[in-house]
Formats: structure tokens, C-alpha cells, sequence
């Protein structure tokens, strides 16, 4: 995905806009009335964000934390209804590795204890099973979920903005 639709979906989050596809449209929507310029610009880039909401949508770049762990964002465009025992299997291989998972809306937080922890293909797998990660997560018992504190997100997120 170019950088130019990853940057739209940014401003789109940014605004509330809530995109999906139904069939073959993209359904957009919206908790308060989005810049006109903004769907404009939704409407001429149509088929990249579409393309784009059909696949998982890159993670950023890694963040390490205060206390050290590096954390990876990964945004998935939907969450199935049916889980794989891949997905199952995949996560629990990750688990033994000692990494914390935080499911939040559409957003799959890996946090790893320090930088390499994971190998980049176990990394892509999770990248690319964002969405049925996220389902795996949202049906075990609460107890297993730990979340990260608010201040680890919100540097991400300053850090992420700022880069």
C-alpha cells in the first residue's frame, strides 16, 4: 500500500470515519460530519482503499517502551466470524515466547520483551492474521488478556505521529 492511501486511512481514523466494504462499495461511517475534503479525497482513491481494507493494512514501525519492550501495531480491516486452528496454533506458538497481545477495536498490539524476540516470520504471520488473531483474543477468558497501561500507548502513538 502506497504511502499516500496509508496516510488517508490515518486522517480517516483521525476524524472517526469508520470505513468498510459491503459486496462491491465502500460503506463509510461517521459519528460526526466528516471534512468535505476528506471524502473528496475518499472518493478519487476508492479502488487503492478498497484494495487496501482487502488485505491487512501495514503495521508501523516498532516502538520501544519505557520499561524497554518494543511493541508493534498491526490494523486489521475486519475480524471473521469463524477461527482457524492455524490462527489458534499460531498465537499460542507466540505465547510461549513470552509475548503480551492487547486486542483493541481493529488494532493487534505484539508487545515483545526486547527488539528481535520475534522472527520476522513469525511477525508477518501476525500481520497478516491480524483479524483473526484479534477474534481469537476477543473469545478467550479475560483473564489471559493483559493490557497494556495507557501511558505505553499513548507515547506510541505521540511517537508514531511524530515520525
Amino acid at each position: 500500500m502506497n504511502g499516500s492511501v496509508s496516510e488517508l486511512l490515518d486522517r480517516c481514523r483521525s476524524a472517526g470515519l469508520s470505513l468498510a466494504i459491503e459486496e462491491e462499495a465502500l460503506c463509510v461511517d461517521f459519528e460526526r460530519e466528516p471534512p468535505d475534503d476528506l471524502i473528496e479525497k475518499l472518493r478519487q482513491c476508492k479502488p487503492e482503499v478498497m484494495a487496501a481494507l482487502c488485505g491487512v493494512i501495514p503495521s508501523r514501525e516498532p516502538l520501544t517502551l519505557r520499561d524497554g519492550r518494543i511493541m508493534w501495531r498491526f490494523l486489521a480491516c475486519e475480524v471473521p466470524a469463524s477461527i482457524s486452528r492455524d490462527t489458534v496454533a499460531l498465537l499460542d506458538r507466540v505465547r510461549r515466547a513470552g509475548v503480551v497481545f492487547v486486542a483493541d477495536g481493529l488494532e493487534l498490539h505484539v508487545v515483545e520483551r526486547w527488539k528481535g524476540q520475534l522472527r520476522p516470520n513469525l511477525l508477518r504471520a501476525l500481520r497478516d492474521n491480524a483479524g483473526a488473531s484479534i477474534a481469537v483474543l476477543r473469545g478467550e477468558h479475560r483473564a489471559r488478556m493483559t493490557r497494556l497501561p495507557p501511558d505505553c500507548v499513548a507515547e506510541y502513538d505521540a511517537r508514531s505521529e511524530g515520525a
